[in-house]
């Protein structure tokens, strides 16, 4: 059962490893910050990771 249980806890984790997205944060004018996966809806002078 812990063989089985360690496979599997194993396996997960492989898989999980090549998920990633870069993040863009951007401030407005006013200050208020948002983020987006999208580089495209980040302005490119506030653009930083």
């Amino acid at each position: 059962m812990n063989a089985r249980l360690a496979l599997l806890s194993g396996i997960v984790a492989l898989a999980a490893l090549p998920v990633s997205a870069e993040v863009y944060r951007q401030v407005d004018a006013q200050g208020n910050v948002t983020y987006t996966d999208e580089p495209r809806k980040a302005p490119l002078l506030r653009r930083s990771r």
